[in-house]
């Protein structure tokens, strides 16, 4: 491909495979200005896969003529036949000098196609796999679709080259981390159209790619039937909006046994091959190693264990768990999907011999802080459990599961970035990546997961949410304090609030004004409807500060 300027040139989504000439990459990009004349030189070229070219696989010519911004951006550059040695930039995938009117960047170079691990290269199918390094590495560029017309920005960010990566069942994301949100109260939220907005709002805007959801027995037995297709949709919607818009990666489903997964099963039938609609993670939660005499040991005796021969005992518990995993591995792996287990206490026997039948390990890690009062990390709680499943011969994957309950890290968030605690297992004193126990740094960790939805939202504050970037420092001045039982909500300044005249007004999401309050006291939100808000802070007449707060 030839271009020799005078307009702006747009290439996007596009293959170029063994193109070009000795001495002539697969694209020339030619920038000229006949003298006297002001003919514009821009372009961009965005989201190409460029590979195998006889010479460089791009060649940007007389850069200095560019006239307005041009960008080169979430390609991927492979194996360029470059036969004359340069200095240019990005030599020898680009042939570009350097000017301040051209950005390179997020994109993906290596030596050999082989390095990108697509499809089929045999057979010219350069789509993306689970492995490819192109998957999330690039920006938002404002391109919606893909070379096959499939949504950009599927999982967090969009991934280089031409294709953008499905993502499929599988047992861990090398290349996205995951973010998981037990989501529970899903009865009340399923079909409210409200509520299943604040949800998605909320999982987004906290970086959560992974939903775990609760109660689907209940959903199935009391609302939708999902084992009717007419029914059943609810659910997909559901699902597909949240994988669509909202960068979720993995919907999961929570069972106590085996047969939970039936109406799953049936679910994800309906669907085919359509990843947007369909569960990929059955997930058991049966607390075998609970106290016996205990209401959740009662439960479980009344229901599982006596009816099916199993002693009411925590060795009966834990048979009838190892029975039902066995069950749940081998139908998740016939259905395509993950096979997860969430784990509490167990001996390293347990641990090891459980390792050896699922895919992935939720290791609950439920503490007050992220660190030890001796400055550890919280990675050092109970760490005989991950160095005993390092030792298994399947090696799952594993997540550390983190807690929002105002007795576990609830109040640690009212004053915490919420990755901080992600961040504190894996690199913090002791650590996991500073754990040399045999096996330990072999596993593979997903990513984490959190505990629950509701307890995030009973915390009652919008500050342990991503913030919004802003260029305002006094925006990070005020914080939200909600109180649902008492149906008010303040704003809590860290500044000199007797030098201030703030004043409140809150407004629903189609721009109506809803609440307001002239005073620094709570302001009554008696009677408000559950869902997502904006709230506006001003001193005086000026605008001091505003975002966005749920309310149920």
């Amino acid at each position: 491909m030839v271009w020799h300027g005078d307009g702006h040139l747009n290439v996007v989504n596009s293959i170029f495979y063994k193109n070009g000439a000795i001495g002539a990459g697969a694209a020339q990009l030619s920038c000229y200005t006949a003298l006297g004349d002001t003919y514009p030189n821009s372009f961009n070229f965005q989201h190409n896969t460029v590979l195998a070219s006889a010479a460089f696989n791009v060649e940007i010519e007389n850069s200095g003529s560019i006239s307005s911004v041009s960008k080169i951006q979430n390609n991927i550059f492979c194996e360029p036949t470059e036969l004359f040695l340069s200095d240019e930039l990005h030599a020898p995938y680009l042939n570009a000098g350097a000017t301040a009117l051209l950005q390179i960047d997020h994109n993906i170079y290596s030596s050999t196609i082989d390095a990108q691990v697509f499809v089929n290269v045999g057979e010219e199918n350069f789509q993306l796999t689970h492995e490819s390094p192109g998957i999330n590495s690039g920006i938002l560029t404002g391109i919606p679709l893909d070379h096959l017309n499939q949504l950009r920005n599927l999982a967090g960010a969009p991934d280089a080259g031409a294709f953008e990566y499905v993502p499929e069942p599988i047992a861990y994301f090398d290349k996205i981390p995951l973010n998981g949100l037990y989501v529970d109260d899903f009865k009340n939220i399923l079909g409210n159209p409200a509520a299943e907005t604040a949800l998605l709002e909320f999982a987004n805007e906290n970086g959560f790619n992974y939903l775990l959801l609760y109660n689907l027995s209940y959903i199935h037995e009391h609302t939708y039937d999902l084992t009717l297709p007419s029914e059943a949709i609810v659910l997909a919607h559901f699902i597909e909006r949240a994988k669509k818009n909202y960068g979720i990666v993995q919907v999961g489903a929570v069972g106590e046994k085996d047969a939970s997964f039936d109406k799953i099963t049936t679910f994800n039938s309906f669907y085919g091959d359509n990843w947007f609609r369909k569960f990929d993670v059955l997930n058991l939660e049966f607390e075998f190693w609970t106290s016996p005499g205990s209401d959740v040991f009662d439960y479980y005796c009344d229901n599982y264990l006596s009816p099916n021969g199993y002693p009411c005992t925590n060795a009966g518990a834990y048979n009838f768990y190892l029975d039902e995993l066995a069950m749940i591995d081998a139908r998740a792996h016939s259905m395509g999907l993950i096979s997860e287990i969430y784990l509490g206490y167990l001996s390293d026997s347990q641990a090891i011999e459980l390792a050896e039948n699922t895919d992935r390990i939720l290791l609950h890690h439920y503490r007050t802080s992220d660190v030890y009062g001796d400055g550890t990390s919280i990675y050092n709680y109970h760490t005989n459990r991950i160095r005993a499943i390092a030792l298994s011969d399947r090696m799952p994957a594993v997540m550390p599961i983190f807690s929002s309950r105002a007795y576990h890290m609830g109040p640690w968030l009212m004053t915490h970035e919420i990755d901080a605690a992600m961040e504190t297992w894996m690199y913090g004193l002791m650590g996991y990546t500073s754990d040399d126990a045999p096996g330990v740094s072999d596993l593979k960790i997903s990513g984490c997961q959190w505990y629950r939805y509701t307890s995030f939202l009973d915390l009652g504050i919008y500050a342990m949410m991503a913030p919004e970037e802003t260029d305002s420092e006094e925006e990070e001045l005020y914080r939200i304090i909600a109180n649902p039982a008492d149906e008010t909500l303040t704003i809590v300044s860290l500044e000199d609030v007797e030098t201030l005249n703030l004043s409140y007004e809150i407004y629903s999401l189609q721009g109506d004004l809803v609440a307001k309050s002239a005073t620094q006291n709570a302001i009554d939100l008696t009677g408000l409807s559950s869902g997502m808000y904006l709230i506006n802070v001003l001193d005086g007449e000026v605008p001091v500060y505003a975002t966005k707060f749920i309310w149920l």
